[in-house]
């Protein structure tokens, strides 16, 4: 099992509850079984959001970006910082673009009240 050096943590726990994490994930799509198996040198990244892309067929790049608030001399400045880039085929990414929709769309209320109450605590 490898150990995360700068924590000391396993590499297949999850930081957050301690607990080890699932090997696999099973999931049923169009009828068929399919079950991911994480690779123990899994690649996690943390995110703010999306930078330039590249978008084209058959591949779209994207790149990852950090954000930095700094302030010298009473300016505030904002550094995004790319992280990682990824290249997939386009037609994954309108895949991926059509689930989110999906899933959005099949709890549109709950959505809906979880951005109002970010809204709230955000705004007070």
């Amino acid at each position: 099992m490898r150990v995360l050096r700068s924590f000391g943590i396993p590499q297949n726990t999850s930081i957050l509850t301690g607990q080890l994490m699932k090997q696999t994930i099973d999931v049923e799509e169009n009828g068929t079984h399919i079950q991911y198996a994480i690779d123990e040198n899994n690649l996690e990244l943390f995110a703010d959001g999306f930078g330039p892309a590249m978008v084209g067929y058959p591949f779209t790049k994207i790149t990852l970006y950090r954000e930095q608030m700094s302030a010298e001399l009473g300016d505030i400045a904002t550094n995004k910082k790319i992280v990682a880039t990824i290249t997939v085929p386009t037609a994954t990414i309108l895949q991926i673009a059509q689930t989110v929709k999906s899933a959005i769309m099949s709890n549109k209320e709950g959505m809906e009240s979880a951005i109002d109450q970010s809204r709230e605590i955000i705004l007070s």
